[in-house]
């Protein structure tokens, strides 16, 4: 019984002691979120650094953590003896000479007993590291980030400026429309200006003709001052200076590339292609560029089949199986339709006051496969046959198949407002009394855009240039300022900057390229400055550079991008295609 009790009091301990040790779980994830994060940022620093220095990337993550904690209870026992002498001996020998029995020498040295209890504890974590070098992963890296994210950036309220800079490679536009953008930008900015209400607040468009109203760029462009103010702000003074490039004869594109590296070195007549692709990029935003909601995307015409074979339930079924819809017309058959790949549905466009480049640009729109004609009416009655004549009962619905496509109920008949525009008869917004809508064109106007590996080489090509011991700040890819009231019109943030020689009070984040040597991105706040970039009081709301926020957007990237179900491409953006 008495052996009982002590087992008992040993497994007690043990227990007590497993119940007493609990590491701090909420610390260790802390310090796991922390460490994943850090490893993150320092991980697309270093390739950005890589990509600067012209040596290949390489991408590693934490894929997870496997904690693990053993508890390993001891213990020992002694009974100490109160002589040396054996138990027979001092049952026959007592102390006294007298008989002692067994029973009590035993609890005599019970009495005696003596524990010794541990309770030894091993925590390990095992941090697991995938290497990102597969082929799904090098086709997601290389595909062209979709517009539906640009667009779901753009609603999360990220600048538009910011996310075209990063999206956008280069845009080629017909050589004919240079003059007519340039001009259509001063029309607009008179109009705005002339509208604009004193303490009202500013929009985009306003911010940005305050912007190219403050001459930006007129020490790279006219540094004797002896040219109008618009010369600076010119695409055609781009085309002439190099700062965009023609395409031989016959074509007619000029192209205008986002290419931050091949920036003036400080040598006079140098170009600056850069600083063009942010006059063209400014110019579009003025009049109105954005991606587009999916609306704005009408629907194609397959076929079109008579209104009686469209209400068979079996033949809807089968064109529901092959992802077609029905639209019923006012001309005695239905319209099969098919909704548009997902990617053209996010269209660009820009609203544009300027008749000149209006005409141009309608001009311009590829000539439209000629839709399915109808089948010809059914056979007249013979002859004696009393005819019935019975109301059309789709009489409300629009008579032409392509525009039948467009309805945005199909249930209900559509009104000539409710019905979405298509290239032939874009008429804008009536009921919000918005000017004319102008879809682009491939054959004017073409975007070519980046992946999330592009992304990263561009990246690259700006820390590139920003090392260059004459780097001129002014050529330094830049944004409008978030808040125009902050600054005056000449107030801008620069996109990105990193440095090797950034003071560490400013760094945010700091990596050791594969040489040794530290780069590091600032905090929204530079103690100084990138020249003239900045608001009067700079602040986390209001900052003077978007490196951080940057490298939040291609962490999200990255992360969109990690795999892709498909091969990469490159296509060029082909605005809204009819």
């Amino acid at each position: 019984m008495v052996y009982q009790k002590a087992l008992m009091l040993l497994a007690v301990l043990v227990g007590a002691g497993a119940c007493q040790y609990s590491p701090d779980m909420l610390d260790r994830t802390l310090a796991y979120n922390r460490a994943v994060a850090n490893s993150t940022n320092q991980v697309l620093l270093l390739n950005v650094v890589r990509a600067s220095e012209r040596l290949p990337t390489y991408y590693t993550r934490l894929e997870g953590d496997a904690s693990s904690l053993s508890l390993t209870p001891n213990g020992s026992l002694s009974l100490p003896l109160g002589n040396a002498h054996s138990f027979e001996t001092d049952v026959n020998t007592g102390a006294t000479g007298a008989l002692t029995s067994g029973a009590t020498k035993s609890v005599g040295s019970l009495g005696g007993l003596a524990g010794v209890l541990g309770l030894q504890s091993s925590e390990s974590n095992l941090l697991t590291l995938q290497t990102l070098d597969d082929q799904k992963y090098q086709n997601g890296m290389m595909t062209a980030v979709p517009l539906k994210n640009i667009q779901a950036f753009q609603d999360e309220g990220y600048q538009r400026d910011l996310l075209f800079m990063m999206f956008f490679s280069s845009i080629a536009i017909s050589g004919g429309l240079m003059n007519s953008i340039d001009e259509a930008v001063v029309t607009r900015c008179d109009e705005i200006e002339k509208k604009a209400s004193p303490g009202a607040g500013m929009s985009f468009a306003r911010q940005a003709c305050a912007y190219i109203a403050s001459g930006p760029y007129r020490s790279l462009f006219d540094p004797a001052g002896s040219r109008p103010a618009n010369y600076s702000f010119s695409l055609r003074t781009c085309r002439d200076t190099g700062g965009a490039i023609s395409d031989d004869a016959p074509k007619d594109m000029v192209h205008f590339n986002n290419a931050p590296a091949r920036e003036s070195r400080g040598h006079p007549g140098d170009p600056h292609p850069l600083v063009c692709f942010q006059i063209l990029l400014d110019d579009l935003l003025i009049l109105g560029l954005e991606i587009g909601a999916a609306q704005n995307a009408p629907a194609e015409l397959v076929d079109t089949v008579p209104d009686a074979v469209a209400e068979n339930p079996q033949f809807r079924t089968q064109m529901i199986q092959q992802g077609l819809t029905v639209r019923e017309t006012s001309a005695g058959v239905a319209a099969i339709c098919r909704k548009k790949p997902e990617n053209p549905g996010y269209t660009l466009n820009f609203t544009n006051p300027a008749s000149r480049l209006t005409s141009q640009l309608e001009a311009s729109a590829a000539p439209q496969q000629s839709p399915p004609a109808p089948p010809p009416p059914p056979p007249a009655p013979k002859s004696g046959a009393t005819a019935a004549t019975a109301p059309n009962r789709f009489a409300r619905y629009p008579a032409d198949p392509q525009k039948a496509c467009q309805q945005i109920n199909p249930v209900l008949p559509e009104t000539g407002d409710s019905v979405l525009t298509a290239a032939a008869d874009t008429e804008g917004n009536v009921q919000n009394n918005l000017p004319k809508v102008i879809k682009l064109t491939s054959d004017k106007v073409m975007f070519s855009t980046r992946s999330f590996q592009g992304m990263i080489y561009y990246l690259g090509e700006i820390l590139r240039y920003e090392e260059f011991k004459s780097a001129d700040p002014m050529n330094f890819p830049r944004i409008l300022g978030r808040h125009a009231g902050v600054g005056s019109g000449s107030y801008y943030e620069t996109l990105f900057y990193a440095s090797s020689t950034l003071d560490s009070g400013d760094a945010a984040v700091s990596v050791r390229d594969d040489a040794g040597k530290t780069f590091a991105i600032p905090r929204p706040c530079m103690r100084q400055a990138v020249s003239g970039s900045g608001p009067a009081g700079c602040s986390d709301e209001y900052p003077d550079n978007e490196s951080l926020q940057l490298l939040n957007f291609v962490n999200q990237i990255w992360g969109l991008q990690k795999e892709s179900v498909g091969s990469p491409t490159s296509p060029l953006v082909v605005v809204s295609p009819q």
